[in-house]
């Protein structure tokens, strides 16, 4: 009985590793993400709580330094949701480090946790006549798991759940403000995504 269990679970937890030393893996994971946010203004001394969203859509490399380590970059494009306002249009790119723990592989299986950080930059343009905007710079920090099923010994497709956090301590308008005028913009909290990965 066993040995037939065994055999029923082989296509799945089957013999080899999906993931080892030397590795290099590159994946897409188009997803949402959902943020508490807390914005200050120049002169303000308390923080006003939001919420909003965003279409996210990273891109991140990863190479092989042991069979359960890996180290590599990522890069990711925000579009974030105005709801019933076509007054602006914010957007945000992501760009930074991560290192990822391969604690479970198998033929066609890699389950991993990994963290992420690096530079943020976030960009709100009014859409009327004026094309008035507003960018700063920040940093961004995450923690994720993703769940990566391959269909052959080289693409797959993958979960990929985790949260993030964003900062830009110095938003500046281009015009029509003071020149002083700053605002502290904050954003934590959930994604989901599901993409594709290949390895080589």
């Amino acid at each position: 009985m066993k040995k037939l269990m065994m055999l029923l679970f082989v296509p799945l937890f089957g013999w080899g590793q999906s993931f080892e030393k030397g590795a290099q893996v590159v994946d897409f994971s188009p997803g949402f993400l959902l943020l508490y946010t807390k914005i200050k203004e120049t002169g303000q001394t308390a923080y006003e709580k939001d919420t909003t969203a965003a279409f996210v859509f990273p891109v991140s490399y990863e190479y092989g330094i042991l069979d359960w380590l890996s180290g590599g970059g990522f890069f990711r494009f925000n579009n974030f949701i105005e709801g019933d306002s076509n007054n602006f249009q914010a957007t945000g790119i992501d760009a930074g480090v991560l290192v990822n723990f391969h604690f479970l592989r198998s033929k066609r299986v890699d389950w991993l946790a990994g963290i992420a950080g690096g530079y943020s930059y976030f960009k709100i343009k009014a859409n009327d006549v004026s094309s008035n905007e507003a960018t700063g710079g920040g940093s961004n920090f995450g923690i994720y798991t993703k769940f990566r099923f391959y269909f052959n010994d080289h693409f797959g497709m993958h979960l990929d759940l985790g949260r993030w956090n964003l900062n830009y301590p110095s938003i500046k308008f281009k015009s029509g403000t003071d020149p002083d005028y700053r605002i502290h913009l904050q954003g934590a909290g959930p994604n989901i995504g599901l993409g594709f990965q290949y390895k080589f």
